[in-house]
């Protein structure tokens, strides 16, 4: 998610500097892990979190400010898992339309 965040700040900052006037946008994270999304969403310390990296305090940083809005998408439904995981042909076949921007299914 840290990687992420960060590249859309800089993709939105380049998008700024094209651009004659300022762009505020909300960028959509769809992330696959309830627990992280949890985590960044609530600002709570809790006792089994107090060995959280700086990375994830940036990215709670910037869904509080609004910059970032982390949405849960299902494993079976994550489209980035082909490109980190093995999958079945008929997963990969699933896939393909939405990675090629077909609107066939």
């Amino acid at each position: 998610m840290c990687a992420a965040v960060q590249e859309s700040k800089f993709l939105v900052q380049l998008l700024n500097d094209m651009t004659v006037g300022a762009v505020n946008l909300t960028v959509v994270l769809n992330v696959d892990n309830q627990s992280a999304i949890a985590l960044a969403k609530n600002p709570v310390f809790h006792q089994r979190s107090n060995h959280i990296d700086i990375r994830y305090y940036f990215v709670r940083n910037e869904v509080q400010n609004g910059s970032v809005q982390l949405q849960y998408v299902p494993s079976e439904n994550n489209v980035a898992d082909m490109f980190t995981k093995t999958m079945s042909s008929i997963k990969l076949k699933q896939f393909i339309p939405r990675i090629l921007g077909s609107t066939e299914q």
